[in-house]
């Protein structure tokens, strides 16, 4: 049984969401429409479809959430050159045009991992990945942060980087949390990922 919550600002729009999966006997709805996101955090949702409109209000209170996102209208998003996918709850994007049989398909293939997306918005995806990539490659990364990138991005832990470059890990988290700001990233999944795409110049 996949449980689902709906949260979307039009409320004729979650209902007719509510309807279309209502018979579903794989689909347990648990929350919809305007509820408080902490509520329907509490109810363990495994799966939480969002409205784009919303995304960005709602994103940050699912953090440490174990509920995987799909969200609704995601197109927009994508158009404008705002990629959903870089956050990690994001699991899947519906296009306003998605059918009944689509919206079960992409609940069932979310709820075993998989990531959902249209294939005419993939492009989009791409675009935005690399637009992403070449914007926080101008943000002035130091030398010092671009070897405790790399070290993160081959595993190291803070203490391990502390060792590696003769600091203190109480330094190597303050270079950290500079980083992440400059880059508008929150975790070291993320960073990793900014290292093997924007080929920083360091050898080893």
């Amino acid at each position: 049984m996949i449980k689902v919550a709906i949260l979307c600002k039009n409320s004729l729009f979650c209902e007719s969401l509510s309807l279309a999966l209502a018979n579903d006997s794989e689909v347990e709805l648990l929350n919809t429409s305007l509820r408080p996101v902490d509520e329907i955090v509490k109810s363990s949702p495994d799966i939480v479809m969002v409205d784009s409109d919303l995304f960005h209000e709602v994103l940050p209170r699912l953090s440490g959430s174990e509920a995987k996102v799909l969200v609704l209208g995601g197109e927009k998003m994508l158009g404008n050159g705002f990629n959903p996918f870089l956050f990690d709850n994001v699991i899947g994007v519906l296009g306003s045009t998605t059918s009944v049989d689509m919206l079960r398909k992409a609940l069932k293939a979310a709820a075993n991992g998989e990531v959902w997306i249209n294939r005419k918005d993939i492009k989009g995806v791409i675009s935005s990945i690399q637009n992403f990539f070449r914007n926080i490659e101008r943000q002035g990364i130091s030398k010092r942060e671009k070897e405790i990138i790399k070290f993160v991005a081959k595993g190291y832990t803070n203490k391990e980087i502390a060792e590696a470059l003769h600091i203190s890990e109480q330094t190597v988290k303050c270079h950290l949390s500079r980083i992440y700001k400059k880059l508008g990233i929150n975790n070291r999944l993320h960073l990793a990922l900014y290292y093997f795409h924007s080929l920083l110049p360091i050898n080893g």
